[in-house]
């Protein structure tokens, strides 16, 4: 997998597009995502060559950001933290 900056385009415009409910739910989405793929790499980790291991991993790897800008959002929602840097660094 290329790493070129895009990959989580559409995640980001929808989070952008979502309110703190639908961040919720796109959170359990992608944990479920998530899930599936590590519990495919487990069961057939022993089956698997070098190079299919190490594309089940980047996947995971992938999968796994994706919910960690999902779970980052929402603690910026949550503790409002847009406002929190305007009182530390005033607008000039």
């Amino acid at each position: 997998m290329s790493i070129n900056g895009w990959e989580h385009y559409d995640l980001e415009k929808e989070i952008g597009n979502s309110n703190m409910a639908q961040l919720l739910e796109l959170f359990k989405r992608e944990s479920e995502k998530f899930s599936q793929e590590c519990v495919k790499y487990v069961d057939s980790n022993g089956k698997l060559t070098m190079d299919e291991r190490k594309k089940v991993e980047e996947k995971c790897t992938f999968l796994n950001e994706a919910r960690m800008k999902v779970a980052l959002e929402v603690a910026e929602r949550m503790t409002d933290i847009t406002r929190i840097q305007h009182q530390v660094i005033p607008n000039r």
